[in-house]
């Protein structure tokens, strides 16, 4: 919000609306922040208001369908045009500024998130019934009818591996989601990382596929540039699973290089394992 609002200036009137006291309030904004020495006050240089009544709240917020905080509303044209977490609100804004944002594919796009939480609330019921009860049957039955929508979906596949895999020790079926998980991510480092850590991590693996473990795990290098500490780190763990010590030590280095704050003395630990087994 402050750095959005220095962004748009007076094109953008930005509000933080609280159902607390007006007293309260005050004193929060005297409060000093966590930016140098400023106070609260000093640094959200937009209108903090306070809905100590709740009219707003029931007019906006909950005719909305909210219920978490913070909730953030773009309002144009005298019309609500986005609604969502303010982390995700740079991209709309941007369009409804320059004139570019659709009502209608918003709508369209809310609905289709709407439909998705309800899939993924269902297939949360779902697995934690079978974890409590034992019968994974009904679960993957579901996993695979989601499958039969979108055979491209990665969040499932990754869970019916992982259930299949872990839970009911179907390494074919198991292995077949996790590969056509896997070439859904080649481009993405962040996820391929998730699917080599797994691997080369979690007790309840019994096939680590360490050869196919590494690959993942280089290809999520080479595409971080070999810049991201803990990506690093997780192909340094590859090489040590497959007994390769000299190259888990020499990967580990470059982790402890790029890291930074507590991050750094977590991997400089382990890097200290990996010396500590050195013939």
């Amino acid at each position: 919000m402050q750095e959005l609002s220095k962004k748009y200036g007076k094109k953008v009137t930005f509000v933080a609306l609280s159902d607390e006291s007006v007293e309260k309030i005050e004193e929060f904004l005297g409060q000093k922040s966590r930016f140098g020495d400023q106070t609260w006050g000093e640094a959200m240089p937009y209108t903090v208001a306070t809905d100590s009544d709740g009219s707003v709240k029931e007019a906006i917020f909950r005719a909305a369908g909210q219920r978490g905080i913070p909730s953030s509303f773009i309002i144009a044209d005298g019309k609500v045009q986005w609604i969502g977490h303010p982390m995700r609100m740079d991209e709309p804004l941007a369009k409804v500024v320059a004139g570019e944002w659709s009502i209608e594919a918003a709508k369209a796009e809310a609905e289709k998130a709407k439909v998705r939480r309800a899939k993924m609330n269902e297939l949360r019921q779902a697995l934690m019934k079978a974890s409590q009860e034992g019968e994974w049957e009904p679960a993957v039955a579901l996993l695979d009818k989601f499958l039969a929508e979108d055979p491209e979906d990665a969040e499932i596949l990754r869970v019916k591996w992982q259930v299949l895999c872990f839970e009911l020790e179907d390494e074919k079926g198991g292995f077949e989601a996790l590969d056509k998980l896997t070439e859904l991510s080649w481009d993405s480092p962040s996820a391929l990382n998730e699917i080599a850590w797994t691997l080369v991590d979690d007790a309840r693996v019994k096939n680590r596929r360490l050869d196919f473990a590494l690959r993942v795990a280089e290809r999520a290098v080479e595409l971080s540039m070999g810049e991201d500490a803990s990506i690093l780190d997780t192909l340094a763990r590859a090489h040590y699973e497959r007994g390769e010590l000299n190259k888990a030590i020499e990967v580990q280095k470059k982790a402890v290089k790029k890291a930074e704050g507590p991050m750094k003395e977590d991997l400089q630990r382990v890097l200290d394992k990996y010396l500590g087994e050195k013939p």
